[in-house]
């Protein structure tokens, strides 16, 4: 949400428009039912407009088109046209590409336009919520996913905090010289010799890595200590100097009880570890793979190991569910890499690794270890 507010920075301010291209128009459909904002409006020789959106890349860092994407255009389109404004073309800016994709209309998008539109006002007016989302491709490409949790832990309290992976918000890199990040209402802001460098919300942050001569300021380093995140010195170079982290860690304690509760053979919680990986595996598999029909399996295994009677028939449930989900592992890289580096995988091996994502994933289990 954040990324998007700064892409769209330029194209709220009215004060930019120049002659035939006109920043943040305001528009109504009484006929649609909704009012919004058009970014850019561009207006060609015969004073026919072309509307202009401007979105950071979305999931997996490529410009394109998504179907809200189209369906807002569309709107945007149909509420200028009722105005009576002669509409040309509809296209989306990629801010972080710096592309500009052109989006033909057809009658079928403007009909799903409307349809939404109907689904939603018939959604603000029932009395209840909707049910959530199980297993739905469309939540990774939403910027609320991090706060409803689709299909994590349903209906359950939630004992630890859950943030969807995201490659640029997860962890924060400091590698500005000179600079001085510190913590102020909530957020984490960096600034040098008196010009702010970035902002971020700190419920954002899982983590922070220093690269050379940054300082942090003492209220800040207690704060990632205190919510449990990680600091990481290292050199310009790279090269990690030392580190710091919460002095109660999710070790001892709770790991002694663990050996106890094994010793003596609580099934009860063998069944809520192997439920939870599966569902893990599940969601993971969902997110950045494609094999629906195997989610579908995994997501039947989870219900299968709460139900489990024995340990012998868990064990052979957590077996199931890790081949089904490393045999489509490399549904999860992207195409252009598995192809470039003729990348094979088809089950996980420990030692000797037989194949570069064995060995990588090998290398993060030790890294986890330690």
């Amino acid at each position: 949400m954040e990324i998007g507010t700064q892409a769209h920075t330029p194209a709220d301010d009215p004060t930019g428009s120049r002659a035939r291209r006109y920043r943040a128009v305001d528009v109504i459909s009484h006929d649609l039912g909704v009012t919004g904002r058009c970014d850019t409006v561009e207006l060609d020789e015969n004073a026919a407009m072309t509307i202009v959106e401007h979105k950071a890349t979305p999931v997996r860092h490529r410009p394109e088109v998504t179907e809200p994407m189209r369906i807002q255009v569309a709107l945007l389109a149909g509420a200028l046209a009722d105005m009576g404004y002669p509409v040309s073309g509809q296209a989306i800016y990629f801010t972080n590409h710096h592309t500009r994709v052109d989006v033909p209309l057809t009658p079928a998008d403007r009909a799903l336009a409307r349809d939404m539109v109907a689904a939603t006002a018939r959604t603000l007016a029932a009395e209840q919520a909707p049910p959530p989302l199980e297993d739905d491709r469309r939540c990774s490409r939403c910027s609320h996913i991090s706060v409803c949790l689709p299909d994590e832990r349903p209906l359950t309290l939630v004992t630890r905090r859950i943030v969807v992976a995201d490659p640029d918000t997860q962890v924060l890199h400091l590698a500005t010289p000179g600079s001085r990040a510190y913590v102020t209402r909530g957020r984490i802001e960096v600034s040098k010799s008196g010009e702010k460098l970035g902002t971020f919300p700190i419920e954002r942050v899982q983590g922070v890595v220093v690269h050379g001569n940054v300082d942090l300021s003492g209220g800040l380093i207690r704060e990632l200590l205190w919510r449990s995140l990680s600091v990481v010195w290292c050199t310009s170079s790279g090269r990690v100097t030392g580190w710091a982290r919460a002095a109660q860690g999710p070790n001892g304690g709770p790991r002694l009880l663990q050996h106890v509760a094994s010793q003596h053979g609580r099934i009860d919680l063998a069944r809520q570890f192997v439920a939870t990986k599966v569902a893990n595996q599940a969601t993971l598999l969902r997110r950045h793979g494609d094999a629906p029909t195997a989610v579908t399996r995994l997501r039947e295994l989870q219900r299968e190991a709460l139900d489990s009677p024995s340990l012998t028939n868990l064990f052979g449930i957590e077996g199931d569910a890790a081949a089904r989900y490393f045999a489509h592992f490399l549904t999860m890289l992207r195409p252009k890499v598995v192809a470039t580096e003729g990348l094979t995988f088809s089950t996980q091996t420990r030692r000797p690794a037989r194949d570069p994502i064995n060995a990588a994933l090998n290398f993060l289990l030790r890294s986890a270890d330690r």
